[in-house]
């Protein structure tokens, strides 16, 4: 429960920072926790736990509309999606069906093959080599980036406005960095 809550916050609080270390989060963990079934039932329960959190978001949203700071960006773009609430019953019923398995055969500690996990460190590599030429697709294009993802668009375009307006503070900083003398560069400021 205290999970449950404490991810449902993290999901309303709208923070890129928030946004960006889920998705590293559920991206790399597989490579640690998928070496058994017991690592892999945990995943599944806080991945199943994160996406009902996201899915009680938008319903709050929904049904006290007006009464509450609506939420957006990119928690409405990954509800809006056709296929999230069949993803969301999909994890639901994979990891009840992965608690059955285990109070049946006891076999939370047999092994998932290597393969498994380098076939999924491949598909990482391939959708980061994938989101970067999107991104550079993005930033060259961006008046039909605008129309055609709406809210998504401020997380593919880096200016000034990127994300929650952190652009701007990121651009800054590296233009300082770019004027501090080498020692400075390689050793901090202080």
């Amino acid at each position: 429960v205290c999970a449950f809550i404490a991810l449902y916050a993290s999901v309303t609080a709208q923070s890129d920072n928030t946004y960006l270390t889920f998705i590293a989060v559920f991206g790399l963990l597989p490579l640690v926790a998928w070496k058994d079934m017991k690592g892999l039932r945990r995943y599944m329960v806080f991945l199943t736990m994160f996406l009902a959190s996201m899915k009680l978001a938008q319903m709050t949203d929904i049904w006290y509309a007006g009464r509450v700071l609506g939420v957006n960006g990119l928690l409405n773009f990954a509800t809006d999606l056709s296929i999230f609430n069949i993803v969301l019953i999909a994890c639901f019923i994979f990891t009840v069906v992965l608690f059955i398995l285990e109070a049946k055969k006891n076999n939370g500690n047999a092994p998932i093959p290597k393969f498994v996990r380098r076939a999924w460190g491949i598909l990482l590599i391939v959708i980061v080599i994938a989101v970067i030429i999107v991104m550079a697709w993005a930033n060259k294009n961006p008046e039909l980036v605008n129309e055609k993802y709406g809210s998504l668009a401020r997380y593919l375009i880096f200016d000034d406005m990127w994300g929650t307006k952190r652009g701007y503070i990121w651009r800054a900083a590296l233009d300082e960095y770019k004027s501090l003398p080498f020692i400075n560069k390689l050793f901090g400021t202080g």
